[in-house]
C-alpha cells in the first residue's frame, strides 16, 4: 500500500484520485481511521493511572503505620501472683525511696 502511495505521489496523482484508488481497491474500510490505535492508548493511560494510584495509596499508608505509636501491653497487678507483687512493690519503693525530689 505505501508503494502504491509512493508511486501515485510520483506519477503527480491528487489526493482525491489516489483516495477512490485505494477505495476501488481496499474498499470503504480505508478511509476509516484506526479507532484501535486510540484504544490502545487509553489502556495504556489507564494502566500507568492505576499503578500511580495504588502507588500513592501503599506509600500514604506505609508512612501512618510508620508514625503510629508502638502500642504497650502492661500486664495488670491482678494477673500476677503475690510473690511478684510484692517484688515489684520493694523495687518501686527501692527506687522512690533514692530519688530525690
Amino acid at each position: 500500500m505505501r508503494d502504491e502511495l509512493r508511486a501515485a505521489l510520483q506519477k503527480g496523482d491528487t489526493d482525491d484520485v489516489i483516495l477512490r484508488s485505494f477505495t476501488q481497491k481496499y474498499g470503504s474500510a480505508v478511509l476509516t481511521p484506526n479507532k484501535l490505535k486510540d484504544v490502545t492508548r487509553l489502556a495504556w493511560i489507564i494502566g500507568f493511572a492505576l499503578i500511580a494510584a495504588i502507588a500513592s495509596i501503599a506509600i500514604v499508608l506505609v508512612r501512618k503505620r510508620r508514625s503510629r505509636p508502638l502500642a504497650v501491653t502492661t500486664t495488670p497487678l491482678s494477673a500476677l501472683d503475690g510473690v511478684e507483687v510484692d517484688m515489684l512493690r520493694r523495687r518501686v519503693r527501692a527506687q522512690t525511696e533514692t530519688d530525690d525530689w
